[in-house]
This record gives structure tokens, sequence and C-alpha cells, in this order.
């Protein structure tokens, strides 16, 4: 019993190793953008590659490598994705041009899609149902642990020694991991996935073409002009493999994506809403890095403990919004968090141009206590539209639309701020222009961000109509 009960702390032991690996490497990338857009000198168009094209390989291949643990086995799958996510940690490190850091940024965001579809099925097979909540747990713990640490880390990396540590950092970590995963977790953890479902690789392709080629018209369009043939040409393209993709869905016995799921309102607007509340946290995300270092002049290693503020107050306050959301209803929570994000955001663009921290710290506890109050809501409401036998699918569900709402705010908030600056410094060396156009930029682009928050807070009011179903919890879907 000792043994077994060791065994399976070894088990999670290595999952949570993922978790809080991942969640580092999403939090860490940021505050190194400056020193890479620096190095290669190159804008923010191309240093937004560095952080789109690892999310854009990990939403689209979830839904894949969902399919395909069916047939390799979990535990196969999850070593797989560890070596493959080490590899282009290393090709991250060694990359000498910006298109080779971002191909190694793709293949990052596989072996990531890999980990993550995995993680889950192997608590589910491997630790016995009275004790997986608790390992859920465990597992939110290490993701924040992640999440907390990857600011200051990455900014003492970045400015002590190279951007290039900041991939680096994961190997050791990695040589620990697979050992230890390859002998504690379980042969197989086969059927716990996607049951009895086909493969679906034309959906898979014409997903993931829809969403690129509508990235590279937003990341190209200043440089190509909006009214360009290539910039229409991508757009067309995107929004007809879309309409494809939705055609070819609903017409498949075992689709990608189960459409019928939207015909619930309640979870179609709060999915909705989680995407532009979420566009607004990623664009910050990239934004504020290049504002603390090139307009404020902080270090990196100063510039990664200011961001930290707003992890603390999150992880604080996220909790209590999560047992609040048992009390009142979750839907009021969350127009209340996106009206206060709004709020902080259009103070924001007011108060930015001012020398010194104080909006920053102000702004960063604010958003803080806002996400907070909105993300654990949100997932009540999106998991209180779930089926009595489709919480599975749900989930995936709101996890895909998480990292979509990643995807997108990068990529239109980098093209907002790209677009408000003049002519005269575009180009590679456009993050350096004056400090009057610079702060123009921004403050357009939180301008921008505090509507997206308005129309989250409206979205979330037009799911009223919707019939909750039978509330299904959800385990932790955000630590990637």
């Amino acid at each position: 019993m000792v043994d077994a009960a060791r065994g399976r702390g070894f088990q999670l032991f290595s999952i949570s190793l993922v978790a809080f690996m991942a969640t580092l490497d999403s939090s860490i990338v940021n505050i190194s953008l400056p020193s890479i857009a620096a190095t290669f000198k190159v804008g923010t168009g191309e240093a937004a590659g560095v952080v789109l094209g690892y999310l854009l390989f990990l939403a689209s291949a979830m839904l894949l490598f969902g399919r395909l643990a069916d047939d390799w086995g979990c535990k196969r799958l999850f070593l797989a994705g560890h070596c493959t996510f080490l590899i282009g940690s290393a090709l991250c490190g060694l990359s000498h041009t910006i298109w080779l850091l971002i191909a190694s940024r793709c293949l990052q965001g596989t072996g990531a899609a890999m980990l993550t579809v995995s993680a889950y099925a192997l608590i589910a097979s491997g630790i016995p149902k009275e004790q997986q909540g608790r390992a859920y747990g465990i597992l939110a713990t290490a993701a924040a642990l992640g999440m907390i640490a990857g600011p200051p880390l990455g900014g003492l990396l970045t400015g002590y020694f190279s951007w290039r540590w900041v991939f680096l950092v994961n190997l050791p970590v990695g040589f620990v991991a697979i050992p230890l995963a390859a002998r504690t977790l379980a042969n197989d953890c086969r059927k716990i996935i996607a049951p009895k479902k086909g493969l679906d690789v034309p959906g898979a392709l014409a997903s993931f073409a829809a969403i690129s080629f509508l990235l590279f018209a937003l990341n190209q369009g200043k440089e190509w002009a909006w009214g360009s043939f290539p910039t229409l040409g991508a757009l067309g393209a995107s929004f007809v493999l879309l309409a494809g993709f939705l055609w070819w869905e609903s017409r498949r016995a075992d689709p990608l994506l189960d459409l019928r799921l939207f015909k619930n309102r309640g979870l179609t607007f709060a999915l909705a809403s989680s995407v532009f509340a979420l566009m607004v946290l990623a664009g910050n995300s990239f934004l504020l890095p290049f504002y603390l270092i090139h307009f404020q002049g902080l270090s990196p290693q100063r510039a990664g403990l200011v961001i930290l503020l707003y992890a603390v107050l999150y992880l604080i306050v996220g909790p209590v919004a999560g047992r609040l959301a048992d009390r009142v209803n979750p839907r009021a929570l969350c127009i209340l968090a996106t009206l206060l994000a709004s709020g902080a955001c259009a103070t924001y663009a007011l108060t930015l141009a001012a020398r010194g921290l104080l909006p920053t710290f102000v702004f960063l506890a604010w958003l803080g206590v806002a996400y907070g109050l909105f993300i654990p809501p949100n997932n009540k409401l999106v998991m209180g539209g779930a089926p009595p036998d489709g919480a599975g699918e749900v989930s995936s569900l709101l996890s895909l639309f998480t990292r979509l709402g990643y995807v997108l705010g990068v990529s239109v908030f980098e093209a907002i701020f790209s677009e408000v600056l003049p002519e005269t410094t575009a180009g590679p060396s456009h993050i350096f222009a004056p400090a009057g156009s610079m702060a123009a930029a921004f403050r357009v682009a939180y301008l921008c961000a505090a509507l997206a928050c308005i129309v989250g807070a409206v979205l979330t009011i037009g799911g009223r109509g919707g019939k909750p179903q039978k509330a299904v919890e959800a385990p932790c879907r955000h630590f990637l």
C-alpha cells in the first residue's frame, strides 16, 4: 500500500512538473521579447511571431493529438511530448535568426499540445477517483507557481545572462522529468480522451489553416497595406477555410468540434465573452514589457518584478471568486469583472504617458482583481452549459477558446500598436520610436482593450437566455 501510494505520488510529481514548466514557459518569454527584437533587429510584428507560433500550434495540435492519444496510449504521447518540447526549447536557445526561433517555438507548441492532452487523462487513469480532486488542486498549484516565477525569472535570465536562457532553462527540468515519467507512469490509459472516435485530419488541417491565414494577415497588414491583394487574399482564405471547416464538421458523425453544443445560448455567449476578455489579457502581456523597457527605461530584471504584481493579485482573488460564484450569480460577477477591466485599461491609457511606475502598479493591481473575478465564474458559466454526458467535450472547447483568445490578443493588439506609430518610425527600429509616438500607440491600444472588455460584458449579458445544464466541475484547464 505504501509503495502504491509512493508510486502515485511520483506520477503526480511528474505530471506537476509539466504544469509548472508549461506555465513558466508561457509567462517567462514575454519579458524577453524586447531583447529578442533588439538582437535580431526586428520590430514588434516579428517579435509577436515568437508568441503566436507557440500558441497557434498549441491550440491547433491539441485537437489532433486528442484523437491520436486513443491509438498511441497516453504515456507514449506524454513522453513524446516531453521530448518534442525539449528539442524545441534547445533549438529556440540556439536560434540565430528570428525565423528559426519562430519555427522552433512552433515545435515547442506542438510538444506542449501533446503534454496537455495526455496530462489530465493520466490523472484520470492513474489516480483513484477519491483522490483526483486533490490531484487537480496540486496541478493548479504547480501551474500557479510557474505563472508567478515566470516574469521575475525571465527578467533575471535576460538581464544578467541572455534571452536564450529563457528557453534553455527548460532542459534541466526536462532531463529530470522524462526518466521519472518513464519509470512511474502507468503503461497505458487508452479510451480516456476520445473513445470510439476517428481521426478528423481534414478538419484539423482546415481549422489550423484558417487561423494561420488570419494571423498572417493581421501580422503583415501594415507592411503589405490593409487594402492590398496579399492582405485581402489571406483574410479571404481564412474566411473560406473557416466556412469549409464548419460545413465539414456539421456533416461528420464524429466531428472534431461538435457544433450542436453551440445551440446552448449561455454556453456560446460565455465562450465568446472569454475570447474578448482573454484577448485583452494576452495583448497586455505582449505590450507591457515593451512599454516598461523601452518607454519607462527599466531593465528586464525590474520589469519582470513589476509584472509579478498582476499574478499575485490574480492568485489571491481567483480562489475567492471561485467560491463566491457558488453563492451568487456567476454571470453578475463576470459582468462586474469585465467592466472593471475596461475601467483599468481606459485609466491606464490616459495615465501611461507619465514618467514613473505608479500608473502601472495601479493598473496591474486593478487588472489582477478584475481577471481574478472573471476567469473562475466564467469557467463555471461555460461548464454549466455542458450536457450531463458532455463535460469532457465542453472542457476541451473551453481550452480551445482560451487559446484562441490568447492568439488573437497578441496579433490584434500588436497590429493596433504598430498601425498607430508614424510611418517614419516603422520597420525594424520602430520599437525605439520617440517617446511621444510610443505613448500615443500604447494609448490607442489600451483604449481598444477597454472597448474589447465592454464587448465582453455585453456578450455575457446576452447569454442570459441560455438554459444551464446540471453544473459540471471542470479541472484546471488554464495551465498552458
